[in-house]
């Protein structure tokens, strides 16, 4: 007597295929400005700030470090 399964190959397949086909076909990337811009310019603390622009007009991030020695 045999069971009554689906066939999982099948679906196995289809996964695998879809999956390649996700991450073959290449994504477009917004374009971008970046720039350099300087805090307290012309003193001994003078520290560089990137900034990158783009077109997205989602929420934002800042992110700070430092280097301390």
């Amino acid at each position: 007597m045999t069971k009554n399964r689906p066939p999982t190959h099948f679906f196995k397949l289809i996964f695998i295929i879809s999956i390649l086909l996700l991450f073959c076909f290449p994504q477009t990337a917004l374009l971008q400005t970046t720039s350099i811009e300087y805090i307290c310019a012309g003193t001994d603390y003078e520290t560089p700030v990137y900034v990158i622009k783009t077109d997205y007009k989602k929420p934002t991030i800042m992110i700070v470090a430092g280097t301390h020695g």
